[in-house]
Protein backbone atom coordinates (compact mmCIF):
# COMPACT_ATOMS: atom_id res chain seq x y z
CA UNK A 1 0.00 0.00 0.00
CA UNK A 2 1.34 3.60 -0.64
CA UNK A 3 1.55 5.87 1.97
CA UNK A 4 -2.58 7.51 1.79
CA UNK A 5 -2.51 10.96 0.73
CA UNK A 6 -5.61 12.84 0.16
CA UNK A 7 -8.87 12.93 1.80
CA UNK A 8 -10.20 9.47 3.24
CA UNK A 9 -11.88 8.23 6.32
CA UNK A 10 -10.99 7.79 9.87
CA UNK A 11 -13.65 5.73 12.30
CA UNK A 12 -14.15 4.19 15.34
CA UNK A 13 -15.27 0.59 15.12
CA UNK A 14 -16.24 -2.63 16.74
CA UNK A 15 -15.90 -6.32 15.94
CA UNK A 16 -17.47 -8.82 18.58
CA UNK A 17 -17.64 -12.77 18.45
CA UNK A 18 -17.14 -15.79 20.26
CA UNK A 19 -14.47 -18.97 20.06
CA UNK A 20 -15.08 -22.26 21.19
CA UNK A 21 -11.70 -24.73 20.77
CA UNK A 22 -10.81 -22.95 17.22
CA UNK A 23 -8.75 -19.93 15.76
CA UNK A 24 -10.98 -17.36 14.97
CA UNK A 25 -10.18 -14.74 12.42
CA UNK A 26 -11.81 -11.61 14.03
CA UNK A 27 -10.68 -8.28 12.16
CA UNK A 28 -9.20 -8.57 8.52
CA UNK A 29 -7.60 -5.64 7.14
CA UNK A 30 -9.00 -4.56 3.44
CA UNK A 31 -6.62 -2.69 0.53
CA UNK A 32 -6.18 0.90 1.36
CA UNK A 33 -7.37 0.67 4.99
CA UNK A 34 -5.46 1.04 8.37
CA UNK A 35 -6.34 -0.08 11.84
CA UNK A 36 -5.22 0.47 14.91
CA UNK A 37 -6.50 -1.50 17.75
CA UNK A 38 -7.69 0.26 20.60
CA UNK A 39 -8.54 -2.52 23.43
CA UNK A 40 -9.43 -6.28 23.01
CA UNK A 41 -11.59 -7.41 25.52
CA UNK A 42 -11.77 -11.29 26.43
CA UNK A 43 -13.93 -13.24 28.65
CA UNK A 44 -14.36 -16.90 29.25
CA UNK A 45 -18.14 -17.50 29.87
CA UNK A 46 -17.51 -21.11 30.62
CA UNK A 47 -18.50 -21.74 34.43
CA UNK A 48 -16.19 -24.90 35.00
CA UNK A 49 -13.63 -24.81 33.13
CA UNK A 50 -10.10 -22.06 32.86
CA UNK A 51 -8.58 -22.43 29.14
CA UNK A 52 -5.52 -21.10 27.63
CA UNK A 53 -6.11 -17.73 24.92
CA UNK A 54 -3.73 -16.91 22.12
CA UNK A 55 -3.71 -13.86 19.78
CA UNK A 56 -2.18 -13.70 16.71
CA UNK A 57 -1.26 -11.02 13.85
CA UNK A 58 -1.28 -12.96 10.51
CA UNK A 59 1.16 -10.17 9.00
CA UNK A 60 0.86 -11.89 5.01
CA UNK A 61 3.21 -14.92 5.66
CA UNK A 62 3.20 -15.55 9.24
CA UNK A 63 1.34 -15.35 12.53
CA UNK A 64 2.73 -13.57 14.93
CA UNK A 65 1.44 -14.26 18.42
CA UNK A 66 0.47 -11.01 20.55
CA UNK A 67 -0.32 -12.81 23.33
CA UNK A 68 -0.44 -15.86 25.48
CA UNK A 69 -2.39 -16.60 28.54
CA UNK A 70 -1.23 -20.45 29.08
CA UNK A 71 -1.79 -22.82 32.29
CA UNK A 72 1.72 -22.83 34.14
CA UNK A 73 3.26 -19.97 32.38
CA UNK A 74 1.17 -16.63 32.35
CA UNK A 75 -1.95 -18.36 33.64
CA UNK A 76 -4.89 -19.52 31.74
CA UNK A 77 -7.60 -17.27 31.64
CA UNK A 78 -10.39 -18.93 34.80
CA UNK A 79 -13.68 -19.79 34.15
CA UNK A 80 -16.03 -16.51 34.31
CA UNK A 81 -12.92 -14.48 34.16
CA UNK A 82 -12.05 -11.35 31.92
CA UNK A 83 -9.00 -9.91 30.01
CA UNK A 84 -8.40 -6.62 28.79
CA UNK A 85 -5.41 -5.97 26.04
CA UNK A 86 -5.50 -2.12 25.97
CA UNK A 87 -1.82 -1.77 24.34
CA UNK A 88 -2.14 -0.11 20.96
CA UNK A 89 -1.24 -1.93 17.77
CA UNK A 90 -1.30 -1.32 14.08
CA UNK A 91 -2.73 -3.61 11.52
CA UNK A 92 -1.89 -3.02 7.24
CA UNK A 93 -4.02 -4.14 4.68
CA UNK A 94 -3.81 -7.81 4.46
CA UNK A 95 -3.19 -8.01 8.54
CA UNK A 96 -5.77 -10.57 10.04
CA UNK A 97 -6.17 -10.37 14.01
CA UNK A 98 -7.24 -13.88 15.15
CA UNK A 99 -7.59 -15.35 18.57
CA UNK A 100 -7.33 -18.52 19.62
CA UNK A 101 -8.91 -20.90 22.75
CA UNK A 102 -7.80 -24.13 23.84
CA UNK A 103 -11.18 -25.95 23.66
CA UNK A 104 -11.98 -26.11 27.31
CA UNK A 105 -13.27 -22.78 27.58
CA UNK A 106 -16.07 -20.37 25.69
CA UNK A 107 -14.25 -17.11 24.70
CA UNK A 108 -16.75 -14.38 23.88
CA UNK A 109 -14.23 -10.91 22.30
CA UNK A 110 -15.07 -7.65 22.08
CA UNK A 111 -12.23 -5.74 19.22
CA UNK A 112 -12.34 -1.99 19.17
CA UNK A 113 -10.06 -0.24 16.63
CA UNK A 114 -9.91 3.08 14.79
CA UNK A 115 -10.09 2.57 10.80
CA UNK A 116 -8.42 4.72 8.12
CA UNK A 117 -10.05 4.18 4.64
CA UNK A 118 -8.64 5.77 1.58
CA UNK A 119 -10.52 3.20 -0.94
CA UNK A 120 -12.40 6.38 -1.82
Amino acid sequence: MAIPSGSGTEVLKRVTGAVDGATTSVLTVGSDKICTVLSVIICNVNTTNACDVYMYARDGSEDREIFQLVAGATGALDKRATFVWNDKFVLTAGDILKIQEDGSGNIEYWVSYIEQDWTT
